[in-house]
């Protein structure tokens, strides 16, 4: 009788740590089915025409779901005293160029035949890297005038927008409360004391379109600060199985005013090794894309936001700012041919060790919290590899290491890797 009883505590315990497996591929889409849910709700309310770029969501073990609506939703649909006025951008070089060299050059002492042939040799390679250049410029000219006739767009769908009357008529609040009540229970494999949590990206934090030439202003930052409301998954089950009324579950869902977010010491130590670690001109796999941004979630740990690219995918010439005038950056040290699917694996490997080898540089964080590193890969087309991962540790494993309380062995395997195809 006993062992019965034994096996079954042991069966059930069993149960109950398998049932806390994530179906990773169900939850991705889930989260996919929520965020077009949310999407929806947002521009039927607003009457707006701006399709904007898709809200984002993360599942967060032990933490829940986070769904961050950005600064360009929020741009548009923000109400008419809000809006920013969008200054003029800067012009374009111009790509009308040619390649001419006069061979019948006056020079001192006559040059030999071997010399001659030498040099049309040079030339006839700088005409064919020129060629190449040139190509890639013109190839360069149709994005630039891509980009500059989306900004016009969006001049006219901002005049369209604040002449209306109709921007000034959503309410933010109404529409995550909405979604929380009646949408939010379609996340299957939440644990009950896991969240959900929206955030509404002030669009003043990080603005869809800067530019430094003329026609430049101030936004007004007065009251411009972005919501944030989350609920606990029990509450939303609760209020689904009609264990408490609409009246009590808005009471439990808690609405804040998201402030811009304060900068912390060694976060922004970490994301700046980070950002330098994964530069162009040091990194031998994948580069970070812009500047890497932190978010603290209280009670849990800190998660950071990265993109990564590589030349197989963004090519090797870029164009840039600085007041009105234009740059160029032609790079040819790596080229189109490079494969990021022989890059992916090695830097799969390096992020781990870069975790383990500046992650201790953390302090700000108690030994429970975690560190979760979210990475958006910008990868060609047909390769092969995740659009995203996600790198995470406790900070008790990074300082073990630290202390040399753990070796580097076992600290590497307790760092956990989650891809998303």
């Amino acid at each position: 009788m006993k062992n019965i009883a034994v096996l079954l505590i042991i069966s059930v315990l069993f149960g109950f740590k398998s049932g806390q497996q994530i179906d990773e591929k169900k939850m991705n889409r889930d989260l996919e089915i929520a965020k077009n849910i949310l999407e929806t709700l947002i521009k039927t309310d607003s009457h707006s025409r701006f399709s904007g770029s898709s809200i984002d969501a993360s599942y967060i073990k032990d933490y829940g779901v986070i769904f961050s609506i950005p600064e360009q939703m929020v741009y548009f649909h923000a109400g008419p005293n809000t809006i920013v006025r969008i200054p003029e951008p800067p012009p374009y070089p111009d790509f009308d160029m040619d390649f001419d060299i006069d061979m019948d050059i006056d020079i001192d002492e006559e040059i030999t035949a071997e010399d001659r042939k030498e040099i049309e040799k040079e030339v006839r390679r700088a005409k064919k890297e020129f060629e190449k250049a040139k190509k890639e410029m013109e190839k360069s000219k149709i994005e630039v005038e891509a980009a500059l006739a989306e900004v016009e767009e969006l001049h006219e769908l901002q005049e369209i927008y604040v002449s209306s009357g109709k921007s000034n008529e959503i309410d933010w609040e109404e529409i995550m409360i909405t979604f929380l009540a009646d949408y939010a229970d379609l996340i299957g494999q939440l644990k009950p004391d896991e969240k959900i949590v929206i955030n509404q990206n002030s669009p003043y934090d990080e603005m869809i379109i800067i530019w430094s030439g003329s026609g430049a202003s101030e936004p007004d930052m007065d009251g411009k600060i972005g919501l944030s409301v989350e609920v606990f998954s029990k509450d939303v089950k609760a209020y689904k199985a009609g264990k408490i009324n609409r009246k009590e579950f808005e009471k439990r869902v808690v609405v804040k005013k998201k402030e811009p977010q304060k900068k912390v010491a060694d976060l922004e130590m970490f994301a700046s090794i980070f950002d330098r670690y994964y530069s162009r001109d040091l990194s031998e796999t994948f580069y970070a894309e812009g500047k890497s941004r932190y978010e603290v979630l209280e009670g849990f740990g800190t998660v950071f936001h990265i993109k990564v690219s590589s030349d197989s995918h963004g090519g090797g010439m870029y164009f840039y700012g600085t007041g009105n005038s234009w740059q160029t950056d032609i790079r040819t040290d790596k080229t189109n041919e490079d494969d990021d699917t022989e890059l992916y694996p090695k830097f799969k490997e390096d992020i781990k060790s870069f975790m383990l080898d500046y992650g201790r540089t953390i302090r700000s964080l108690n030994d429970d919290d975690k560190v979760i590193l979210e990475i958006l890969i910008n990868s060609c087309r047909d390769c092969q590899i995740p659009k995203s991962l996600k790198v995470s540790s406790e900070i008790s494993v990074l300082k073990q290491y630290d202390q040399q309380k753990r070796s580097r062995e076992k600290a590497m395997a307790a760092i956990e890797i989650k891809e998303q195809f």
